[in-house]
């Protein structure tokens, strides 16, 4: 897993590096933009999850700290169905 999120992160520094004129300063200024960008993305999605599917319907009484713990796995379990080549869920 490791060597397949390093190999999509050279590939993403030689796709900018080729779009902005070979500069490796800004292609490596990007870098951080785009996986806060998906972290932020993920955590909304988790957030939404929870609090519109899983707090109504399966628990309803649930403290802070169980909501906090079901909220990492759903985020977990979102980046696994998304990085999943196979279901395509967010086409570029």
């Amino acid at each position: 897993m490791i060597i397949y999120i390093i190999s999509i992160i050279v590939i993403i520094i030689i796709k900018i590096t080729t779009v902005i004129n070979n500069s490796m300063f800004l292609a490596l200024t990007y870098i951080p933009a785009i996986f806060s960008s998906i972290s932020s993305g993920l955590n909304a999605l988790a957030a939404v999850v929870l609090q519109d599917m899983v707090r109504p319907f399966c628990l309803p009484e649930m403290n802070e700290s169980t909501a906090a713990n079901v909220s990492k796995g759903l985020g977990r379990t979102t980046a696994v169905i998304t990085s999943n080549r196979q279901w395509n869920i967010f086409p570029a």
